[in-house]
């Protein structure tokens, strides 16, 4: 029976070290040569992937698969003892085949290359126990439903820097999930109404320190805690 986490799937291909061998190899060459040379298929996961869409000829079938490898560059900080840890955790085989296909439907839903890197990132959170599984679902559906070009006015609201505020954004941000409204500024004489005032939740930063994360997810000094 096809395993998608585990047996070569998401999981092996994620914190192998043939995955970090051949991704960081695509730095001298382009992504199309890749295919081309048949390096990524090297990839457990991405060499069925590529069984899947035959020759991936079409400009889908090509981003299809970069999308696969955008999650899977995320990986190089997960260690063996780590993924045999998280798998027994996950213990239900069904449980993990579950939360794979959640995120390879999220990865291959995404409209650029932005948010895989994100989900890759969280995933190796989970992994290294951040957070659980349920919360590493609700983190990357909440992803998905945000626009990525906000979540620089995320990053600057969390750490105080100086940005022209913006109601719709962060009204945008809060319909996602990643503000909590704490208050409202009053209005001023004229009439002008006041605004909402937002703050950064624990999902908002989840995500600016470790999901926009650009390095390896570093080990958390203390499992399962908010940041």
């Amino acid at each position: 029976m096809k395993r998608y986490l585990t047996n070569n799937g998401l999981l092996d291909s994620f914190a192998s070290e043939q995955t970090k061998e051949v991704l960081a190899s695509l730095g001298d060459i382009t992504f199309a040569q890749a295919f081309d040379d048949g390096l990524l298929s090297q990839i457990p996961i991405l060499g069925t992937a590529l069984q899947v869409y035959g020759a991936a000829h079409t400009f889908q079938e090509h981003f299809a698969v970069a999308k696969l490898a955008a999650f899977l560059e995320k990986g190089q900080g997960v260690n063996q003892e780590e993924k045999e840890k998280f798998l027994a955790q996950l213990g239900d085989p069904k449980k993990a085949d579950d939360l794979a296909i959640r995120l390879l439907v999220l990865v291959q839903k995404a409209e650029d290359l932005d948010k895989p890197k994100i989900y890759g990132n969280l995933f190796e959170a989970c992994i290294k126990e951040y957070f659980d599984t349920e919360t590493l679902t609700r983190l990357c559906k909440m992803v998905d439903r945000a626009f990525f070009e906000d979540f620089e006015y995320l990053k600057n609201l969390h750490h105080g820097e100086h940005q022209r505020r913006n109601q719709d954004i962060e009204q945008s941000l809060n319909a996602a999930g990643f503000l909590r409204q704490v208050g409202a500024d009053e209005g001023v004489m004229g009439g002008e109404e006041g605004h909402i005032k937002f703050e950064v939740n624990s999902y908002g930063k989840w995500l600016i320190e470790l999901g926009l994360s650009e390095g390896p997810i570093p080990d958390p000094e203390t499992p399962n805690t908010l940041p």
